[in-house]
């Protein structure tokens, strides 16, 4: 009912979206953005990787007044969040303080994003709920902070100020390391989608059983096993979950650059949405770590859904298509996602959900 609450505000976005005038606009998609906070930060113990980091909350993190006796060497979490915490804690030892803080970093970034990028924001709201919304909420909490910087940063490299443009990575790398994948994204422009791009996809298929290989012999290997510490996801990581992730990132962005293609379009995020293609072949060697990758265009192909959506020389039945599309490819990843979600459960009522608690334990023990 909560998350139905949200969607409904944004529905009533997009059917009045065209008769607004821009103050009521942004208005309006503030106050959604608001919801939207508040929803995520008031949650309570939804969400698997939330657990974790409530888990740690007392036990890893400091004060401010402690923070800077801290041996960074020595702790699996970043300075930036051990940070963001320390300021947190200061104020109350209630993990909630530090959710609301992250809800409110991430949704902000992300409402100025879509204001900035779409053609109707309200629509790229929907595909944001759909999409991503649950997952950077409340399963990748340090990471989404360091997506959230990004997308802030994203007028920077659009402009090619480098020197802008690095010292936000390095910021944004702060807040967890996956964010080094952003040194690269200048180099995006150049990905064309053609026959190169399509030899480059086989060939990168080709070889990822190489890679998987050399994977034991990697600094990355050591990179991967850190970040499914706590998560005893590597007992799972066979062929299956290989396929699997690789559906979950690549399916969507294949099928709507086909669709871009067949009705002759293009959209200045395409170069990103390929380059998350290739990201995702990864998956098949070092699945965790490359998965995380592919966080950072996220919200590119949040917006490149969403502008497809919104083109007026598209037929109905294409957008239709469109649609089914972005359905079916987030059925797997929802199907088992579903109970670390729903129902959904506040630091009002403090309802503890069994079988999360039971997901929880499984993933840890």
């Amino acid at each position: 009912m909560e998350y139905a609450f949200a969607i409904i505000l944004v529905f009533i976005g997009i059917r009045f979206n065209s008769r607004m005038a821009k103050s009521l606009r942004i208005t309006y998609l503030a106050t959604i953005c608001l919801c939207v906070i508040l929803l995520m930060g008031f949650r309570y113990r939804v969400g698997i990787d939330t657990l974790n980091y409530m888990d740690g909350y007392l036990s890893v993190t400091t004060t401010l007044d402690d923070f800077w006796n801290l041996d960074f060497t020595q702790t699996r979490y970043e300075p930036g969040y051990l940070f963001l915490a320390a300021c947190c804690r200061s104020i109350s030892n209630d993990f909630f303080i530090l959710q609301l803080a992250c809800a409110f970093i991430l949704n902000s970034c992300v409402f100025i994003f879509l204001y900035r990028y779409c053609y109707n924001p309200f629509v790229g709201v929907i595909v944001y709920f759909v999409l991503t919304c649950l997952y950077f909420n409340t399963e990748i909490m340090r990471e989404s902070l360091a997506i959230a910087i990004f997308l802030l940063n994203y007028s920077n490299l659009k402009s090619r100020k480098w020197v802008r443009y690095y010292f936000l990575c390095l910021f944004s790398i702060c807040f967890h390391y996956s964010a080094v994948i952003l040194i690269f994204f200048p180099f995006a422009k150049w990905i064309k989608f053609n026959v190169w791009f399509v030899a480059m996809c086989v060939m990168l298929l080709l070889v990822s059983p190489l890679m998987e290989t050399l994977n034991t012999y990697l600094t990355i290997a050591s990179i991967e096993k850190r970040m499914v510490a706590n998560m005893a996801l590597a007992e799972v990581v066979n062929l299956n979950y290989r396929l699997a992730n690789f559906y979950n990132v690549a399916a969507l962005p294949i099928g709507m650059m086909f669709l871009y293609r067949w009705v002759n379009k293009q959209s200045q995020f395409a170069p990103y949405i390929l380059f998350r293609i290739i990201i995702a072949f990864g998956v098949f060697s070092i699945p965790i770590v490359f998965s995380r990758f592919t966080n950072y265009t996220t919200m590119f192909l949040v917006v490149y859904c969403a502008n497809f959506l919104e083109m007026k020389c598209i037929n109905v039945r294409t957008k239709y298509l469109s649609v089914i599309l972005l359905i079916v490819s987030q059925l797997y990843y929802y199907s088992y996602m579903y109970p670390s979600w729903i129902p959904y459960s506040s630091i009002f009522s403090k309802e503890i959900n069994e079988k999360r608690e039971e997901l929880w334990f499984e993933h840890n023990n």
